[in-house]
């Protein structure tokens, strides 16, 4: 789903926030914000081959591009005599298949554990001297001095399913711009600062 949120920014000037996130597309920060964000966890898979041994990865560890689990019946007798009503097959990074057999993801068993994904937030410019950009995640500050253009953030959450916490981003940022300025009647000079607020909900 995508916002539209109109910003006013009293400095007259305009910075945009581009945050490019895996099998996502673009999000976009710019006194207008149109924002698509998905999180794809990653499933154990449980492999048991033909011998009886079992292997537990995750797809991308164990090369597997492709888990067919559309099984069909069959009469299949492996190599220890053993008999296979159900086979499938998978298909490898480098383009192989393998048939399997009862094999079965039960996702009521999955294993607890932190998963992250990482994705960069880029600036379409670097920050001039005395400009400071403060961005909140989630309650995590990311700030991008002068001369910052990118930052990392990582999101992590726990076991394979995602929860409602895990869909929406609370987003923040404060675009500070600090100017001098001068009094010309008794010398005295003082910082002004000049606040653009955001507050992006990213779904």
């Amino acid at each position: 789903m995508g916002m539209i949120i109109f910003i006013p920014y009293l400095a007259f000037s305009t910075i945009v926030i581009v945050i490019t996130v895996k099998y996502t597309q673009k999000i976009w920060i710019r006194g207008v914000v149109m924002v698509t964000l998905f999180l794809i966890p990653a499933y154990d898979i449980i492999i048991t081959n033909i011998l009886g041994a079992c292997y537990c990865a995750t797809a991308p560890k164990a090369f597997i591009k492709e888990i067919n689990l559309d099984y069909k019946n069959s009469d299949f007798i492996d190599e220890n005599g053993n008999e296979h009503r159900q086979i499938s097959n998978v298909v490898f990074e480098n383009g192989n298949k393998a048939r399997i057999s009862d094999v079965w993801l039960d996702n009521q068993t999955a294993i607890e554990k932190s998963q992250s994904m990482e994705f960069t937030i880029s600036l379409n410019r670097a920050l001039k001297k005395d400009e400071t950009l403060i961005l909140s995640v989630n309650g995590k500050e990311i700030t991008f001095n002068s001369g910052d253009k990118e930052k990392k953030y990582t999101h992590t959450w726990k076991d394979n399913n995602i929860k409602q916490e895990d869909k929406e981003f609370e987003v923040s940022a404060n675009i500070i711009e600090t100017s001098v300025e001068y009094i010309f009647d008794n010398e005295a000079k003082y910082e002004h600062n000049e606040f653009a607020n955001l507050n992006l909900l990213v779904a």
